[in-house]
């Protein structure tokens, strides 16, 4: 860890004297990531290998056409993180029927990173940012794996909340303009409305540290 090739040593820089890094940041984010991806059993148990984050074993993808599309998710988040833009991250996981994709569960991750900055002025070794990440990830690991098992045939897929300019300005970053990406209409307020009568909203976990929150979404029927 992590995939995305940030070096360990870099993970510890603050940004001026008062931000935890974005890298640690990401990290975090990516180790969510892959411990949903493993716990949800969407994939083989073969194509993950065992590691050690936060001092805590965890189990990452080592199937390149997997860490190919989150790294460059990853980069793409770190990118608009930086540049204050990045609302929330969803793992989605569907399945596609005749009447198009339906939703089976979303993994929500919210941020509010800038406005806990000052919580961390003291932590420059981010000592305190690891034992809350630890504690969060023990604590995901054991909210998901009581959630019931997916269909055979689902999918998945990462979606990215941000606003429309900075969303525009994806295709002007040359590496970041490679990946196509797809912009998804927001629902109307009757569509809204809807989609929370038809699902559950379970929390799962949050790194106060750096304003990260996590919950779980999904479909009663």
């Amino acid at each position: 860890m992590p995939v995305i090739g940030v070096k360990r040593d870099e993970l510890f820089k603050a940004l001026g004297k008062t931000y935890i890094s974005i890298d640690a940041i990401i990290e975090c984010l990516e180790v969510f990531v892959h411990t949903v991806l493993y716990v949800r059993k969407l994939y083989p148990d073969e194509i993950f290998r065992r590691r050690k984050i936060y001092g805590v074993p965890i189990f990452v993808s080592i199937y390149p056409a997997l860490n190919e599309y989150l790294v460059m998710v990853l980069k793409t988040a770190k990118y608009l993180l930086t540049e204050q833009k990045l609302e929330k991250l969803e793992i989605v996981f569907y399945r596609n029927t005749d009447a198009g994709e339906h939703r089976l569960e979303s993994y929500c991750v919210e941020f509010d990173v800038f406005s806990q900055s000052r919580r961390n002025e003291k932590d420059v070794h981010l000592y305190d940012f690891e034992d809350v990440a630890r504690k969060s990830l023990l604590q995901l690991e054991d909210r998901i794996r009581g959630v019931g098992k997916l269909p055979s045939n689902a999918k998945f897929k990462l979606l990215l909340h941000t606003t429309r300019t900075a969303y525009l300005s994806l295709n002007e970053k040359p590496d970041l303009c490679e990946f196509l990406w797809f912009r998804d209409d927001a629902p109307t307020e009757s569509q809204k409305k809807a989609i929370v009568e038809q699902k559950e909203i379970l929390p799962l976990t949050a790194v106060e540290r750096i304003g990260m929150q996590m919950y779980l979404e999904r479909s009663c029927d």
